[in-house]
């Protein structure tokens, strides 16, 4: 058994070098909601925080995490004055003072309502709406667009200046278009047990307007505030698992043996093996920071449980006793455990000191042990049962502020 022990001691030790990889959320800016699976936290943990679809061709973003812990408005479009009847410039010229109008509307402009009118506080518009109107209404009619008979003369120079100028224009919003419209939080740590709120701003900002929040979210007096979404990671470090004990403590029981030619009986010791098997449920607790080797594949826990005698025969001794250790782990599936186990230990009863001894023809009583409570090394293996995880899976996301995205 001494053997065992030193095995179990280097099994344990050469194995221990952890490796953590970064996890990542993901939220979807126009719900507001989760949209990856609940991230497992083990301890204290470095995760990325990904806002996907932010609207970053009209707005910049800010936010950050905690734990449990006025511009002028802009006045409607002028209408394109109708150039003279006959003037083969009159129509190309409309055309681009439509597409000019159309870039002024709220799709594409935080700074006025759906009905045109100017605002004070940036509207929040959703990506989609923005990608959709803007193809439709800018990017295809430029696409589109032709001089016909315009070609000469101060019309067409006019025309032509406008064109370019629309045309630089749209080059920049394709670029703004083609990003990926995310924004990250990086190097944010989650630590197991506890719940964390994740803060969120959109700012709309431009030539004549400084950063100012927007709409997306609003307190109680329809006031510009951030947006703050409940999270709750979940965290598998208690696990349980059942098997088989190996123990040094052993489970005797006294009984009156004849011999042969003898007229007294004899005091006979069952169960005195030096090791004796018992069953255990144990209930393992990952350890901080090495609770994952090996990406995952082993693991190292703190296990506690009850151990069980499979035979306590005769011995009058408890059958329940305590087994506690250190737990090395492959895939949470198998667990070795090497610790104490103690329990009641059922020596000889008063009056006897080994087996074989005589008993008196005069001692007609029960062979009653002197138990002793002792801890004695042992050895466990065990197999999943299930995890107990924390954290409500249907709490994860859940936006605690009214979203306004349109």
């Amino acid at each position: 058994m001494k053997n065992l022990r030193i095995y179990c001691a280097i099994l344990v030790l050469g194995l221990c070098e952890s490796a953590y990889g970064q996890q990542t959320i993901r939220i979807s800016w126009p719900s507001k909601e989760l949209i990856s699976q609940p991230i497992t936290v083990k301890g204290t943990t470095s995760v990325t925080i990904v806002v996907t679809e932010v609207n970053d061709i009209l707005y910049s973003y800010e936010g950050w995490v905690t734990s449990v812990p006025v511009a002028p408005p802009i006045p409607p479009a002028a209408l394109v004055a109708a150039p003279p009847a006959g003037d083969p410039c009159a129509d190309p010229a409309s055309k681009l003072g439509t597409i000019e109008a159309d870039w002024k509307k709220w799709q594409l402009n935080p700074w006025v309502d759906t009905k045109g009118n100017g605002v004070t506080v940036p509207q929040s518009v959703a990506l989609a709406t923005t990608m959709s109107y803007y193809k439709e209404s800018i990017e295809q009619p430029l696409a589109g667009f032709s001089f016909g008979g315009c070609t000469s003369g101060a019309s067409y120079n006019a025309v032509k200046s406008k064109f370019d100028t629309l045309s630089a224009k749209n080059a920049e919003w394709l670029t703004k278009m083609s990003s990926s419209h995310t924004f990250t939080l990086t190097n944010q740590s989650l630590a197991p047990f506890n719940n964390y709120t994740i803060h969120l701003k959109e700012y709309g900002s431009d030539s004549t307007h400084p950063p100012t929040l927007t709409n997306a979210c609003t307190d109680s007096k329809n006031n510009p505030t951030d947006c703050q979404i409940q999270y709750q990671p979940r965290t598998d470090l208690i696990s349980t698992s059942g098997g088989f004990l190996f123990s040094e403590l052993g489970s005797r029981s006294y009984v009156r043996q004849s011999v042969p030619n003898g007229t007294d009986a004899v005091l006979g010791v069952n169960g005195g093996g030096r090791v004796s098997s018992l069953l255990t449920a144990l209930l393992n607790v990952q350890i901080p920071y090495l609770g994952d080797l090996r990406e995952g594949k082993l693991g190292l826990a703190l296990s506690l449980g009850p151990a069980l005698q499979l035979n306590s025969g005769s011995s009058g001794v408890s059958k329940v006793g305590m087994f506690t250790g250190l737990s090395l782990h492959f895939w949470k599936y198998v667990y070795l455990t090497g610790g104490a186990h103690i329990g009641d230990f059922a020596d000889f009863p008063a009056g006897f000191t080994h087996a074989g001894q005589d008993i008196p023809s005069s001692f007609t009583g029960n062979l009653t042990p002197t138990t002793r409570t002792t801890a004695r090394f042992a050895f466990g293996v065990t197999f999943r049962g299930f995890t107990i995880p924390t954290g409500n899976q249907q709490s994860q996301g859940k936006l605690t502020t009214p979203s306004n995205t349109q």
